[in-house]
């Protein structure tokens, strides 16, 4: 995950007219002088590799007469001026000039893009990682969605449009915005979305290969659409509080995820008055919605594929927006983002429940920036912000276990606490306290739950039961690893009695993360520092496992069968503890886990201590050849 919290110092538009913003804002016009080549001077030093440039080079490509005696103070005079341009106080010149060694040639150098910011090669990023992931067997289409935004922006180098110097340039990137273009058509064609795909065609002339096609396509599925079942449209007043989503039975899959996307799509684009109850709204309706549908299917193979792209096109509601911004150089709007995200967010922690970590990587990081912002801003959307914000870092918090990162992990967790505590809500507070005690756990660091309890209980009794349950079955496995096993023991039990008998018909059961198998993992956990095994077979058995409960998210349901294996070595059992280890593997990999594939290979290590020269766990190791 890229690092959220960076922001560049200066940030210059290619795509349309050039702009260059910095801290105080937009560069004006004077500050260029008389000499508006030194944009060009700033376009060629963006256009070459590494940002460098030879003083020799410079002259060939920006100056009128190149030959003309005076063409070393042209360019000393353009060179002075992007400087004034690119000048930010208590900070060096952010172009440097290098002289080469005895005489070499002198080289003018610009900052990366950390630094220096350029759309161009932002898009250039983008575009490159849908490659990637394409090719990889993950989703292009945030990447995609991303490098279209920016490149939609106007045309590149507009200003330079009958210059030699850089027509080389122009048509590379123009055929890049193109491929773009196309495959982000072809893309949400597949996954009908129309008007997307409408949008990123719209830029392409008829002439460019495929784009009569594609459009002939999206004709023919829209004639197609009216032939079929009227879809359902909601026409709602710009002030109307959200609505719960009642889905007829015995309509196609497909046409219940379309009609409950739309659903929450139309809420989260409200601009109301009231943003903290949108954004609460979309959320229950979206939870609510997709509860609905997957109730009414009985083969989970039937609607997997439907219920993934409705959760993927949610998740990626914000970022057309995020992009735009970016691009515009202008903070956020509220009333805008914030429902969009309240809906990604949603769609988030289901795909984390799922498989589909790394889809919510290439999502989450691209709003999340936006919302830290509204929740630093003193404003009337502050709490609102900041309890978006707080679910943002604690899902940032479980990708980060994923991959084996637990440095970031807790850093995660704790902006999650202090968004929560300014969210001023005790749910949102007690999960983000919930996600920083069980890094404790990887840890080893119980104490570290223990000090969290003592602040969590001047809210705690305002918490769901649901949250209630999670801390407090946390609180028994620490105090089962101080060696307190009545204090463990009574945790337990105020955990299982506040446990909702119905915790997927909670409000927060999606953000919880928290059902069975979250329960019964700890308890298991607190029996083995209790040294029960029995017992922990009996917790971890119960829900989960190899054959797992609908509502046990597939991370954790990996986590409980790696804590299975390592109970049936304690138990003696070697063909259990096998079985146990294969399935954590398979599991692990299919997830695109790290945490969980190491978790499976400690366990087979322990498994060659406890059974040394066994003939069946030696086998096991063909599991962790790469």
């Amino acid at each position: 995950m890229p690092n959220i919290d960076d922001d560049p110092v200066i940030r210059v538009s290619l795509f349309g007219p050039v702009r260059i913003v910095g801290p105080s804002g937009e560069v004006p016009k004077e500050a260029w002088g008389h000499r508006p080549r030194a944009k060009t001077l700033l376009m060629a030093l963006l256009s070459r590799q590494h940002r460098r440039c030879s003083r020799d080079t410079l002259v060939e490509l920006v100056c009128p007469d190149p030959s003309a005696e005076s063409v070393g103070q042209y360019l000393d005079t353009l060179v002075l001026h992007l400087r004034r341009a690119l000048a930010v106080s208590d900070r060096p010149s952010l172009l440097t000039t290098y002289k080469g060694y005895l005489g070499g040639p002198v080289f003018y150098d610009l900052p990366d893009q950390r630094t220096l910011w350029c759309d161009i090669d932002a898009f250039l990023e983008h575009a490159d990682e849908a490659i990637r992931l394409a090719q990889r067997g993950g989703d292009p289409l945030p990447a995609l969605q991303a490098a279209f935004a920016l490149s939609s922006g106007g045309e590149f180098l507009e200003s330079e449009i009958y210059s030699d110097w850089c027509r080389e340039w122009r048509m590379q990137i123009t055929t890049r915005h193109e491929e773009v273009a196309l495959q982000l058509a072809r893309l949400s064609i597949e996954r009908g979305l129309l008007e997307q795909a409408e949008s990123a065609l719209s830029c392409l002339d008829s002439d460019v290969d495929g784009v009569m096609t594609l459009r002939e396509a999206i004709a023919d599925l829209r004639q197609q659409a009216r032939a079929q079942q009227p879809v359902l449209r909601l026409a709602l007043p710009v002030d109307a509080p959200p609505s719960p989503l009642a889905l007829p039975r015995g309509l196609p899959l497909e046409y219940s995820y379309h009609t409950l996307v739309g659903h929450i799509m139309t809420q989260a684009m409200l601009r109301s008055r009231h943003i903290q109850d949108v954004c609460s709204g979309v959320q229950r309706a979206l939870d609510a919605g997709l509860r609905s549908i997957d109730r009414m299917t009985t083969q989970p193979s039937d609607y997997r594929i439907p219920r993934r792209q409705a959760l993927l096109t949610l998740a990626l509601l914000p970022l057309s927006l995020t992009a735009l911004i970016e691009q515009e150089h202008v903070a956020p709007a509220a009333e805008e983002i914030l429902p969009q995200c309240a809906a990604s967010l949603t769609a988030c922690w289901h795909l984390v429940n799922g498989s589909e970590l790394h889809a919510v990587e290439a999502t989450l990081p691209r709003y999340l920036p936006h919302l830290v912002q509204l929740a630093r801003a003193a404003s009337p959307h502050q709490k609102t912000a900041a309890a978006l914000a707080s679910q943002g870092y604690q899902i940032a918090s479980i990708l980060a276990l994923h991959r084996n990162e637990h440095e970031a992990r807790e850093s995660y967790a704790k902006r999650s606490v202090y968004f929560g505590r300014l969210s001023g809500d005790a749910d949102h507070l007690s999960g983000a306290v919930r996600q920083f005690m069980g890094t404790a756990y990887w840890s080893k660091q119980p104490q570290k739950v223990l000090r969290s309890f003592q602040e969590a209980e001047s809210f705690l009794d305002d918490a769901s039961p649901l949250l209630r349950s999670g801390i407090y079955v946390i609180l028994a496995w620490a105090y089962a690893q101080t060696h307190q096993e009545q204090e463990a023991l009574t945790a337990l039990g105020i955990a299982r009695d506040a446990f909702p008998d119905a915790p997927e018909d909670e409000d927060d059961f999606t953000k919880a993360s928290f059902g069975k198998g979250w329960l019964n993992l700890w308890q298991g956990r607190t029996y083995l520092g209790l040294e029960q095994p029995d017992n922990a077979w009996r917790s971890f058995v119960a829900v989960g496992g190899v054959r797992p409960e609908t509502t046990t998210p597939e991370r954790i349901r990996l986590e409980i069968v790696n804590h299975q294996a390592l109970t049936a070595i304690a138990l003696d059992d070697l063909d259990l503890t096998r079985a146990c280890i294969e399935s954590g593997v398979a599991g692990a990999q299919v997830l695109g886990s790290v945490k969980r594939y190491n978790e499976a290979f400690d366990a087979y290590r322990q498994a060659r201590a406890a059974w040394p020269g066994e003939k069946k766990v030696g086998e096991l190791a063909d599991l962790f050849v790469h």
